[in-house]
Parts: structure tokens; sequence; C-alpha cells
């Protein structure tokens, strides 16, 4: 293929032929087709026929095929991905509609929303997308609850996340006391508090129908046979009568952490207290001479730190320098000195079992 055209200039004396170009006095060739209507195998061709888009085209020996990538005629519609998909929480997946608490028989519901269209809790009450806008799939968080004990909360659960699995591991309860970094202030409760503090075992009791407790009485148990239940009541006695804890006992639970009117009938009414069975507590004493049998000897000034708390007819703490010769109901011990009065009538408590 000796013969070649010359490249022509300013489209001057351009003979437009199918063939090799080159430049005046240059080797270098250029491969230029044209239009052509012979359908001959391996042809190449410039196909002018394309309105004003010229396209190159080859013959495979039964068709033309474009050189040039186009935008094919647009198909049917496929399957739209939120119709083919219904997200289901298994056991139960109903809620009241609340963003912060669902209200099922079954806890753990991992889909937030259960369909793509329409939900629109996080999109301002706007259910219409943007076309740019891509469709969510909302889960909900793993977290772990907290517990409060003396007006702080501790985490009740620890939560990992590893490459294939989520590992929840409870953290022991009741919390291990580390008194060491516990500073005495904090540790005893102050009058006004709604509920005593305490530090050790615990546990929570029904208070018997038409008692009256007091945070920082204590209480003991007793039975309601209609309710098939094991209660709670002050421990309460006659001051002129002594006492017989053989024959009738005065069986002591611990010390109430929190007051309970159950002589009002109202469905509504606080029935359920907790109770410091053992600890360290506050503890109310008894201020009232009337309420401590003439067979104990009292006295209002706490000399001594560990000085044992005996129980008076109302359930209050005193103090006693004397071991009584007869029956006596003893709560625990004295954990700071003073002087019981109106102005002071609660003193830090050890509970015994």
């Amino acid at each position: 293929m000796s013969h070649h055209y010359l490249i022509p200039r300013l489209n001057k004396n351009d003979i437009k032929q199918t063939g090799f170009y080159t430049t005046k006095n240059s080797n270098t060739l250029h491969l230029r087709v044209q239009e052509s209507h012979q359908s001959i195998d391996g042809i190449i061709r410039l196909n002018k026929s394309k309105h004003d888009e010229f396209v190159f085209e080859g013959y495979n020996g039964r068709k033309w095929v474009q050189f040039n990538s186009q935008k094919g005629e647009q198909g049917d519609t496929g399957s739209n991905f939120s119709t083919l998909f219904n997200f289901v929480n298994c056991e139960g997946n109903t809620s009241n509609n609340n963003n912060n608490y669902v209200v099922s028989d079954t806890i753990g519901l991992v889909f937030k929303t259960l369909n793509l269209d329409g939900d629109s809790d996080d999109n301002n009450d706007d259910s219409v997308k943007k076309s740019d806008e891509k469709t969510s799939i909302q889960i909900r968080s793993i977290t772990g609850g907290t517990y409060k004990i003396n007006e702080n909360e501790y985490p009740s659960i620890d939560i990992k996340t590893y490459k294939n699995e989520i590992r929840l591991n409870p953290l022991p309860q009741p919390y291990s006391w580390d008194f060491s970094k516990v500073d005495l202030s904090n540790i005893k409760s102050k009058e006004n508090d709604e509920k005593f503090k305490s530090y050790g075992e615990t546990s929570f009791w029904q208070v018997k129908k038409g008692a009256i407790i007091r945070r920082g009485q204590c209480v003991r148990l007793h039975s309601q046979p209609e309710d098939n239940k094991l209660v709670i009541t002050p421990i309460e006695y006659s001051p002129n009568v002594s006492l017989n804890l053989f024959n009738n006992p005065k069986l002591f639970l611990g010390i109430a952490l929190e007051d309970c009117d159950c002589s009002i009938n109202s469905e509504n009414a606080k029935n359920v207290i907790e109770i410091c069975t053992y600890g360290i507590t506050t503890a109310m004493c008894n201020i009232d001479s009337t309420m401590i049998s003439s067979e104990f000897m009292s006295n209002n000034n706490v000399t001594e730190f560990g000085l044992p708390g005996l129980v008076s007819s109302s359930g209050l703490v005193f103090n006693s320098p004397i071991k009584p010769l007869n029956d006596y109901i003893r709560a625990g011990h004295f954990l700071e000195m003073g002087n019981v009065s109106r102005d002071n009538r609660y003193f830090l408590f050890f509970v015994e079992k």
C-alpha cells in the first residue's frame, strides 16, 4: 500500500476518499474511512446517516455494529425494593409510637422502621423523599441500663462489640461497696431526703394494710392472709407490758428507707417500700421517754462508737447504758456519737441481722 493522500488544508481540494493520509515529506500515515454501503466482512465505515451524529461502524458478516457507545432504549421498570421486603421484629412488634419507649411483651425490638416508604419519624413529618436521598433502614442501638443507689447511677450491664458478635455481660449486683472512697458526710442521710441511703443489703416489701411507716423506723415481718403475702409493719408494742419474745415474737427485718401511709384507702397510694436488712443506713432515734419501758434504762447521750441500739415501743432506736435483764429487741449499733434531741434525732446506724 504505497499510495496515500496528502492531508488537505482548510478543506481545500479534499477528495474525501477512504485511505491513508500524510503530510508532505512525512512517513507517518493516518487511516481515514468514509461512508460505505458495501457489506463486506471486516469493512469499517463512517455512517453519516445518523442525523447530526456520525458514528463509526464495522460489518461483522451479519450486521453493522457501532463502535460508539450510546444509550439504549429504556427498559421495563424493575421491582421496587421497598415492596419486596418487610422487616418484622419477631415475637411482638407493637409500639405506642413513642421513640423513647416501646410498649410490648417482648423487649429488644431491633428494627425501628418496619416499612421503608412513608416513614417520616426522622424526616420532619415529610414522607416524600427527594430523588437524591437514600432509603434508610433504621435499626435500634443496644445500650445498657443503669440502677440508682444513694442518688448515684451505676451501669447494670457491660456491652462489647467483637468481629462476629455483640457480647452482653451483667455486672454484679448488689454493688460491692468500696468504703475507702466514701466520705462519711455522704453516707448519712438528711432528714428531708425522700429516700434514705443504704450501704448493704436491701429488699422491697409490701406494707400491711392500715399501717404507717416512716423512714428510719424499725419494721418487722407480718402476714396478710387475704392477699397470701408476707408484709411489713412497724415494730410496735406496749411500753407498760414486759416483752415476751418467745411467745410474742417481733420478727425484726430492718430499717425503712422510705415513708408509706397505707391507712389511706386509695388505689394510687404507695404500698411497697425498700428496707435495709443489713448494712449501714440512717435510723430515727426515740425522743419520747414514754415509749421506753421502765424496765429499760434510756440514755440520750451516745458516748461511744458502736454502742448497741435497742428498739422502743414505737419502732425507734435508743441507747441503754446497761444490758436489760428482760427481753429486748436490738436493731444494731450506733455509728456516730452525740446527744439525741428533737434537733438531732437521726444517727448513722449499722443494721445487724
